[in-house]
């Protein structure tokens, strides 16, 4: 119907009538916000909170791939969508109101574009160069919103935001609280790994010239799967040496990961090129029962429930059994 529709609309938007107004038509979201999980339940646990952080991530660096770059500049919880209500799931970006358009004429890739909201946005997820002052207006760029990633993991691994937590908006404007917030301090009562804080120190670096942009966050170690299979690897006790089957049907490669294990999502997974048709279950950390389910796809047997495995008569295409390294995955947003 609106495709349909459509030139009778256009001309309709040129009738200047009091009675004819405009619309947005969003796509619609069952789940709540972060902000609305976080205020239930406080915190996230870090495997679900890198999940969701590797999904928005994925989105700035989609939106500074786009002609011209867009920066959001009101990045916090309150604007990631929890697509089923729940943290393990895909998440959407919204509320663009605040948005800046890199364009050509207004932004200089060595200095970056001028803020002409200054005031506007969240202060609590703000870098410091949005609360300049001088006769010339504040210089920004992507890099607003790397600093806001920082500050909503940090808020959602320990439950309270970094800087100016219990602070109204005007206190944090008038002590200049975001100005001050040269370092970070992480609290003892919550175990969160190293990599996690490293990656918080990175995004919520004072000076923005320091601070890494979007292409370059994305590239970073604490985000790249090899890094997170190594770590099950060392910590993660499967039963049984690795090419050994057990007595259990091996999934087929069309589905690399069983959807009866529940895991944080992304869009789409691939794991040792299969693409699963599970795109809801796509982990952001591989579950131990899924690393063993490619370590038994890598074998050339088949194996049969409560029968006996005999070797199968298709050569093996995945390498030798004895590699666990030839598990790659990556989330796509």
């Amino acid at each position: 119907m609106v495709v349909g529709s459509r030139p009778k609309t256009l001309k309709i938007g040129f009738v200047p009538h009091p009675n004819i107004i405009f619309c947005t038509v969003l796509e619609y979201s069952e789940g709540n916000d972060l902000d609305f999980f976080l205020k239930q339940n406080k915190s996230i646990p870090e495997r679900e909170a890198k999940s969701i952080i590797c999904q928005v991530v994925s989105a700035l660096k989609y939106l500074n791939e786009r002609k011209p770059p867009v920066i959001h500049y009101d990045l916090k919880p309150g604007n990631i969508l929890l697509g089923s209500g729940q943290v393990a799931g895909e998440i959407k970006i919204t509320d663009f109101g605040l948005s800046k358009l890199m364009t050509e004429d207004k932004y200089n890739p060595e200095t970056g574009m001028d803020l002409t909201s200054q005031g506007a946005g969240t202060y609590w997820y703000l870098p410091p160069e949005c609360f300049e002052t001088g006769r010339e207006p504040p210089k920004i760029s992507s890099k607003v919103d790397i600093w806001s990633v920082g500050v909503i993991f940090f808020q959602c691994l320990f439950g309270k935001k970094p800087f100016g937590h219990n602070m109204s908006q005007a206190d944090i404007l008038h002590e200049n609280t975001i100005l001050h917030a040269r370092s970070i301090v992480f609290p003892s009562t919550t175990k969160v790994s190293d990599g996690a804080k490293e990656f918080i120190r990175k995004c919520c670096t004072y000076r923005k010239d320091l601070r890494p942009d979007v292409f370059q966050l994305s590239n970073d170690d604490y985000l790249k799967p090899k890094a997170q299979l190594k770590h099950y690897l060392d910590t993660s006790t499967l039963p049984g040496p690795v090419g050994v089957p057990l007595n259990m049907a091996t999934p087929p490669p069309s589905t690399c990961i069983d959807p009866s294990i529940p895991t944080p999502g992304s869009n789409q997974c691939i794991i040792s090129g299969f693409p699963t048709n599970n795109p809801g279950n796509c982990a952001a950390q591989p579950h131990p029962q899924h690393i063993l389910q490619h370590q038994q796809q890598a074998t050339s047997f088949s194996v049969l429930q409560n029968q006996e495995a005999t070797p199968s008569s298709q050569p093996s295409t995945l390498p030798p059994p004895n590699q666990t390294d030839f598990i790659t995955r990556r989330c796509i947003s």
